[in-house]
């Protein structure tokens, strides 16, 4: 047999090959979808979680992106009047800030905070500064109710992400409402300053885009790559991925991530992690100014 017959016996093999896998990945799309609509229950009433438990009991088969139809599946079918949105996702608390202290922003003095407030400030009703000595006190004034709001750098181009500041958005319980950018005296560098707090802004921009920002913990040596296509489902783009070893735990390191999302499918991709990742942590769900 000459060269170019073994050549072209393997060519019709990897088309068959091909064929054949393509004809199978069909096969198993249409098995899941039927499962799918077998296992949406007849009356919504009982709760995406417990449908979501079920669903994992019933076929643990399926993977990551099965689940994640099987739940936006749900959320089409079921539309309900009391479905989660942004507000209460995310900020699952009753407003607590004292009426006479609403709209006030905590901020530390200095030139580029200064600037930040400029810019995220106009979508708070009634906003005004309130000066603090420190970023820490500026979240203890969040967290005891005496302002609604404080700024936060939270990353810049030379140092990344400012870990030490994300560690005060988990001590105080508070989450990212609104981020920009500025630039520095070098055009090159810039900061992302952040609108921190427990509730959404009340005049957000319609045409601003949004992120959903969130850290996992998972095993050492592992990877989120499975969640990459989850995410492609909910039309979510992958802006920013950090890691950072867990200090209590060898075994476990920390993923921060930033996703550009739109703002109606935000929830359901939010909804999507809490109910798959027992170590998922929210950090904001957030316009972009």
């Amino acid at each position: 047999m000459t060269e170019s017959e073994q050549i072209r016996i393997l060519r019709e093999n990897i088309r068959f090959l091909s064929e054949r896998s393509s004809r199978s990945e069909r096969q198993r799309e249409i098995c899941v979808s039927e499962i799918l609509d077998r296992l949406l229950p007849a009356d919504p009433s009982q709760g995406i979680e417990s449908a979501y438990r079920q669903l994992r009991r019933q076929a643990p088969e399926l993977g990551e992106a099965d689940r994640a139809l099987f739940l936006k599946r749900f959320i089409s079918l079921f539309p309900q009047k009391d479905a989660p949105s942004p507000e209460r996702s995310f900020f699952p608390q009753e407003e607590v800030t004292d009426p006479h202290f609403r709209g006030r922003i905590a901020l530390v003095k200095n030139r580029y905070n200064e600037q930040a407030y400029r810019r995220l400030s106009p979508p708070v009703a009634g906003a005004k500064e309130y000066t603090v000595p420190s970023f820490t006190e500026a979240c203890e004034e969040v967290a005891n109710n005496r302002c609604e709001y404080a700024i936060l750098p939270l990353e810049n181009t030379r140092d990344g992400r400012l870990f030490g500041f994300f560690s005060m958005l988990d001590r105080y319980e508070l989450r990212i409402c609104a981020a920009t950018a500025l630039e520095g005296e070098d055009p090159t560098e810039s900061t992302r300053y952040a609108l921190i707090g427990r509730s959404l802004p009340q005049r957000t921009p319609k045409a601003c885009p949004w992120n959903l920002e969130f850290s996992l913990a998972m095993p050492v040596e592992t990877t989120p790559q499975s969640l990459f296509s989850v995410a492609e489902q909910f039309s979510a783009k992958l802006l920013k991925m950090d890691s950072l070893s867990v200090p209590y735990d060898d075994q476990l390191s920390r993923f921060y991530f930033t996703f550009r999302v739109p703002k109606e499918q935000a929830v359901s991709f939010h909804l999507f992690c809490s109910l798959e990742y027992s170590r998922y942590t929210p950090l904001g769900l957030y316009p972009v100014l």
